[in-house]
């Protein structure tokens, strides 16, 4: 099951990023082969700027290619008990977040997620963190997965 979702929300990210390809070739006054868009630093958002009005100031300007291809990078990780560990899944140079997201491996109330967001690295690669912590001893390592779906495109 949890696979399923993973696999519907990466779905869903991917059709929005196809929606998004889909708009800019539809907009005439788009005229360069990129897709005018704007990304939301914490939500992971992208928002096509069809209108031309710019980026919010919680936005980042972003360049997508159009034709718009995605792939799905991931990065796993394990959580021993008690215990703090991240894991980020990251684009490549030239590339962008447009989603992501993660899969636990087993289901314990004594594990919580601390992040699962989008990230900026040193080097200005963006990726998907993960991050897991439990305080409670014992029982077997929790295995988990941060999940990034990147695209061609630059932030600035």
């Amino acid at each position: 099951m949890k696979r399923v979702l993973a696999w519907l929300a990466a779905t869903t990210v991917g059709l929005a990023a196809l929606s998004v390809a889909g708009l800019a070739l539809a907009d005439s006054r788009l005229t360069s082969s990129a897709v005018a868009a704007c990304y939301h630093d914490h939500t992971g958002a992208v928002r096509v700027d069809t209108a031309g009005t710019g980026c919010r100031t919680s936005e980042v300007p972003v360049a997508l290619g159009a034709g718009l291809v995605t792939r799905i990078v991931e990065a796993t990780g394990s959580l021993t008990h008690p215990g703090f560990s991240g894991v980020a899944a990251e684009c490549d140079q030239g590339e962008v977040v447009l989603g992501g997201g993660l899969e636990v491996e087993s289901i314990n109330p004594d594990v919580g997620i601390t992040t699962n967001a989008p990230i900026t690295l040193r080097d200005g690669r963006q990726a998907w963190q993960v991050t897991m912590h439990s305080s409670v001893s014992g029982g077997d390592p929790t295995a988990f997965r941060a999940y990034a779906v990147c695209a061609p495109g630059t932030a600035g």
